[in-house]
């Protein structure tokens, strides 16, 4: 029952379809605690619910919803455990879009030095080091270039030239290097990008 409402609340919030993604989820955290390893059950319901408050635009309810499924990871998982890291760079950056720069930064700077330390997440490394760069770029920091460089390099070895996460990152990395200073190497990094980018949506057009 449990598998059930929730994989079908996650296509009602994809297709917009709100109210029935609500329903089906209150639906799904009635039976998550019937289950064996009820709290991991729980906490991946606290997880969807989070996202379908943003959708919903209720904020405040959604970081809510964070710091719960993040809390019974923590307690059961244990703080070094990769859902849990990947639960606090999530609730970090929620934190960060939501104007709590300064509250969201310990957080990912904890993600992201662990996430480095666990085999098999490049992905989730690599969005980690990103969300931090601008949760630092809001306060008017910025993250050093050899981790920009780090996390491209990880998305080199993970996915192909042409994917758009990594094209975000080599935006990203443009940024940083403009405001440092260095217009001509912003470029190159930006017209990589928009390579990137071309080249994804020709392959997109002809799997049409």
């Amino acid at each position: 029952m449990w598998v059930k409402s929730f994989i079908a609340s996650r296509e009602a919030r994809k297709h917009k379809q709100l109210s029935d993604a609500r329903h089906l989820l209150e639906a799904a955290l009635k039976t998550a605690g019937q289950l064996p390893r009820y709290w991991k059950m729980l906490a991946f319901t606290y997880d969807e619910f989070a996202s379908l408050s943003i959708a919903e635009g209720k904020y405040a309810e959604a970081e809510q919803f964070r710091r719960s499924g993040l809390l019974l990871r923590e307690k059961f998982d244990g703080p070094r455990a990769a859902e849990t890291v990947i639960a606090t760079s999530s609730l970090a950056t929620l934190l960060d879009d939501l104007g709590k720069s300064t509250k969201a930064e310990p957080p990912h700077r904890h993600a992201v030095q662990m996430l480095q330390g666990l085999p098999g997440f490049a992905s989730e490394t690599c969005n980690s080091m990103n969300n931090y760069a601008r949760c630092l770029h809001k306060l008017g920091r910025a993250m050093p270039s050899d981790v920009y460089k780090r996390a491209l390099a990880i998305r080199e070895a993970a996915l192909p030239l042409e994917h758009p996460y990594r094209a975000n990152l080599l935006d990203d990395f443009a940024a940083l290097l403009t405001a440092s200073g260095h217009p001509a190497e912003a470029a190159d990094y930006a017209a990589q990008a928009r390579t990137a980018r071309e080249k994804h949506a020709t392959e997109e057009a002809s799997a049409v």
